[in-house]
């Protein structure tokens, strides 16, 4: 979902209350699922260059140029799950990552306890000049 950035779609959030816990989930809006299964070669090509994108500004080492040659793995997701109180509220809710801006040649992370503080996430948008 990237609502302050989507202008031309419409997107639907359910929500679920199942043991006194209220669960959102993004599902698909109809348009969506249209131009999904029937969008043209350009469009699936245009979604295709936000990948390609971020494999060329964010490299897997800090020090190394991005390897631009390997094909584009779509698949792979990097998400953040966190963890708040709103007055009487708990939140736990997750966010998909594109990097992290590191100076560092590797970036270790104690998962159990990790040190959020140093670490800059980096979420990349790319959109047509108009």
């Amino acid at each position: 979902m990237c609502t302050p950035y989507e202008t031309k779609h419409d997107w639907c959030v359910r929500a679920t209350r199942f043991s006194g816990t209220s669960y959102l989930s993004e599902h698909e809006a109809d348009q969506k699922t249209f131009e999904r299964l029937y969008g043209t070669e350009q469009q699936k090509t245009f979604c295709a260059y936000d990948f390609k994108f971020e494999k060329y500004y964010l490299p897997k080492c800090p020090s190394k140029n991005p390897d631009v040659v390997e094909p584009v793995d779509e698949r792979p997701e990097f998400a953040c799950v966190f963890q708040t109180r709103l007055e009487t509220l708990n939140l736990l809710y997750s966010a998909q990552m594109d990097g992290i801006m590191s100076h560092e040649e590797a970036l270790s992370l104690d998962y159990k306890q990790p040190n959020w503080g140093p670490l800059k996430f980096v979420e990349i948008k790319v959109r047509e000049e108009k």
